[in-house]
């Protein structure tokens, strides 16, 4: 697929710091970030949906900290977040043309969750 080939690639990792100069993540900074996930939306590749963290418990949120933070302290993201899955919807009933479809791109919740808590700080 098209889009396989052009996202495709093993990025080289980033430089550590040696010491950690951002503050662990907060719950209500992971809190934030589910917010912003939108609801009715179809499920990742994992079959998760927003509508799973909008309503998670309080003790699973604890843990789902502990684990963006440990991303965060250590650098290493799980390779699966990098993955995303494109799917091409029909424009229209006789769609036979590349240009007759349009991709869908479905980011792995995780990583869209990171994303916003980042996007925060920034």
């Amino acid at each position: 697929m098209m889009f396989e080939k052009l996202f495709a690639g093993s990025p080289e990792a980033p430089m550590q710091p040696i010491h950690l100069t951002e503050e662990p993540w907060t719950l209500q900074e992971l809190m934030g970030a589910v917010q912003k996930l939108k609801l009715n939306k179809s499920a990742d590749e994992c079959g998760l949906v927003a509508d799973v963290f909008k309503h998670m418990p309080t003790n699973f949120a604890a843990k789902f900290l502990q684990l963006y933070n440990d991303v965060l302290s250590h650098g290493h993201i799980p390779a699966g977040w990098r993955r995303t899955l494109f799917t091409l919807l029909a424009r229209h009933r006789k769609a036979a043309q590349v240009t007759d479809f349009r991709p869908i791109a479905s980011v792995r919740l995780f990583y869209k969750i990171f994303a916003y808590m980042i996007l925060h700080r920034i």
